[in-house]
């Protein structure tokens, strides 16, 4: 779902039964999906954006064309572009410890109250991007002449653009502390970026 932006079901096979987790986009309520394909599922339960269900293996198949069905006639071609909300710009200058917890104070966070996320324009990659466990980005970012850690969670795949466009990008991400080896500092959590527009 992170990754491509559409709905998904996951499921695992053991014996005759199949077992499964469904994760949804804003817009696609994927209980209702289960509930159109209730004759076919043994339980399900959950909520518009995140679901469970249990069903005989041998109705995959059927499961999969009542859903399909069912998002075809509720999706459109709209629905399937990802949107970041941004709440408002910020400076590296303007990063404090202040707003971190200020931030922080906000949670939880969640498909109701999502986590604040800021934009800075012509940040400068410093350092990086390095691999994190095969599937992140770690970097090093400067803008007027303050450099601030972050990371790109299941980025991996935009390495190469990141290198390419280092020397100004435009960041939306959200400010975090974090502790490492007793040193306690601030990171940004990148959730998006862009090349900086001349």
């Amino acid at each position: 779902m992170d990754a491509f932006h559409r709905p998904a079901i996951v499921l695992s096979i053991d014996g005759d039964t199949a077992h499964g987790s469904c994760r949804s986009i804003p817009g696609f309520d994927i209980l209702a999906a289960l509930e159109h394909a209730a004759p076919l599922l043994a339980k399900f339960g959950g909520h518009k954006q995140a679901a469970g269900l249990t069903l005989e293996a041998a109705r995959i198949r059927d499961l999969r064309a009542a859903v399909n069905d069912f998002a075809d006639d509720r999706i459109g071609p709209d629905d399937l572009r990802p949107r970041l909300w941004i709440d408002a710009p910020l400076t590296f200058r303007g990063i404090s410890p202040q707003v971190a917890a200020e931030g922080a104070s906000l949670a939880p966070f969640g498909v109701g109250n999502p986590t604040p996320v800021f934009k800075a324009s012509g940040v400068e990659v410093v350092d990086g991007p390095r691999r994190l466990k095969e599937r992140h980005l770690k970097m090093a970012f400067r803008q007027d002449g303050r450099v601030l850690r972050g990371v790109a969670w299941r980025a991996v795949e935009r390495e190469a653009f990141v290198t390419e466009h280092r020397a100004a990008l435009d960041l939306a991400f959200s400010v975090e502390h974090n502790e490492w080896n007793g040193e306690r500092y601030l990171e940004l959590t990148i959730a998006d970026f862009r090349a900086t527009q001349p």
